[in-house]
């Protein structure tokens, strides 16, 4: 989804955890048909965020964003970011919103409306911003990417944080991802927020919050 965008310019950093599948050769297969497409394969498996904070550092552009592997991103997506924030050149990020879909692709829906709200999926941050004042991912397992987020509005104010109401990337509940499995896995349609947090990510987000 992100090679079908509709802003074109933009380069894609693949970065293989140590996959045990056939990613490394699908990814090589699209390097060879598209020079946007920038393949590295990490030896051992370190993990969401140390992956992100790999792709980051090979990035050249101005502006950054990121993809998870299961989600896709509509074609829109980078072409409405991109303007955003060219249209205010003292804003330092941007942020859509996302649609959570379930395993076979249908909306997800809880307490009887779909789930769409503002996305950390989607943000997109000023390279010069994050260099010189907010740095990368903290290297965790889990939740890595709400710390950054909060980090972000700590360091910058949420006024120089824009939020785009327009749904811009659908979020895959899939089987086995770090949203739905393991100790670190979300409870979804509890009371009437989107998720309950474990206690792993509760302690985590504690000493931040």
């Amino acid at each position: 989804s992100v090679l079908q965008q509709t802003y074109s310019s933009l380069e894609l950093i693949v970065v293989d955890d140590a996959s045990s599948d056939s990613t490394a050769a699908v990814v090589a297969r699209c390097a060879r048909a598209d020079a946007r497409v920038k393949s590295i394969r990490l030896p051992t498996n370190r993990g969401t965020y140390w992956a992100r904070n790999v792709g980051l550092q090979h990035a050249t552009g101005d502006l950054v964003t990121i993809q998870d592997d299961d989600d896709l991103s509509l074609a829109h997506r980078l072409e409405v970011t991109v303007a955003a924030l060219q249209a205010r050149s003292d804003a330092v990020a941007a942020m859509a919103e996302y649609v959570r879909r379930d395993p076979f692709g249908r909306p997800a829906i809880i307490d009887g409306a779909v789930v769409r709200a503002l996305g950390l999926h989607t943000l997109m941050v000023r390279r010069s911003f994050l260099d010189e004042r907010l740095g990368f991912y903290d290297v965790v397992r889990l939740s890595g990417d709400i710390e950054f987020y909060k980090r972000l509005v700590a360091v910058a104010g949420s006024g120089q944080l824009l939020r785009i109401p327009a749904v811009c990337y659908h979020a895959r509940l899939g089987p086995g991802s770090l949203t739905t499995s393991g100790i670190g896995r979300m409870v979804f349609g509890r009371g009437r927020g989107e998720q309950t947090l474990p206690r792993i990510r509760q302690a985590y987000q504690a000493g931040f919050d």
